[in-house]
C-alpha cells in the first residue's frame, strides 16, 4: 500500500486478514469522581462511573462503564499475571 493512503477509502471487502485479540489481563478501578489521566494520545478526562485501566505496558486510559462491562470479565487476583 502506498504511503499516505486514506484508510477510510479502502472497501471492507479488501480486508482479507481475520484476527482475534489475545486475551490479556489488565488492572482496573471504577472511579466515583471526575478524573484526568495522561494517555498515549494526550490528557483525557474521565467521568464518574468510568473505569481507569492500566494496560500490559503500564499505559493508563479511561473506559466508559458500559464498554468495560461488555468487553471485560473480572478475574480472581490469583489468576492475574501482575
Amino acid at each position: 500500500m502506498k504511503e499516505g493512503t486514506n484508510g477510510n477509502a479502502i472497501p471492507e471487502e479488501a480486508f482479507d486478514i481475520r484476527a482475534k485479540k489475545k486475551p490479556v489481563i489488565i488492572k482496573a478501578i471504577k472511579m466515583s469522581t471526575p478524573f484526568y489521566v495522561d494517555t498515549l494520545e494526550g490528557r483525557v478526562k474521565g467521568r464518574p462511573g468510568d473505569y481507569l485501566l492500566i494496560g500490559t505496558a503500564g499505559e493508563r486510559y479511561p473506559c466508559r462503564s458500559d464498554i468495560f462491562e461488555n468487553s471485560y470479565s473480572i478475574v480472581n487476583i490469583g489468576e492475574s499475571d501482575g
